[in-house]
This record gives structure tokens, sequence and C-alpha cells, in this order.
């Protein structure tokens, strides 16, 4: 995913294709990194290169596993609950005091 969205420029969504729609250039100042210059917008898009960096989407602790979505009604529901709860919760504070 994050390959595809380095490929696309942010400003006027042209694919960058190195040479014909985009320059590519290595620069070391000030951080060593990637240019990406889009030839139709003029924008720039900068990359820094590190050595064994890896993008956070890479990392195994971003992935969920085991995820299931609720519904809406599920959500809805669950939030009355809790305001409820909440309601009886400072009910019962009023009564102590």
């Amino acid at each position: 995913e994050s390959d595809i969205k380095r490929t696309i420029c942010k400003c006027c969504q042209s694919p960058l294709i190195p040479g014909e729609t985009a320059r590519v250039r290595l620069v070391s100042k000030p951080v060593k990194g990637i240019k990406w210059t889009c030839l139709t917008c003029l924008s720039i898009k900068r990359y820094p290169t590190k050595k064994g960096y890896k993008l956070w989407t890479e990392q195994p602790n971003s992935v969920v596993l085991n995820y299931t979505s609720k519904s809406v009604d599920e959500k809805s529901v669950v939030e009355a609950q809790k305001r409820n709860l909440d309601k009886e919760n400072s009910v019962k504070d009023i009564e102590k005091n």
C-alpha cells in the first residue's frame, strides 16, 4: 500500500514515473534520502533513507489480528448502556451525600 502511495503525486494525483513525470535524485543534505520532484506540478517529496528502517505498516505490531467490526446497532446499544450506568452512578453519589 505504501509503495503505491509513493508512486502518486499528493498534489496533482498524477503517477510518478521516474524520467517521464518525475525527477528522482539522491540527496545528502540536510538528511540523506531520495527527493522526488513531480514534473507536472513541481511539488517535492523527500523520503529519508536510514539503514535498517522499516515503515510502520511493515512492522509486526502494526497488524491487527482477529478484528471484528461492530455494527451501528451494537455500538449504539453499548453506548446507551454506558450512559445509563453513568447516570445510575451519579444518582447514587448524590444520594450518599
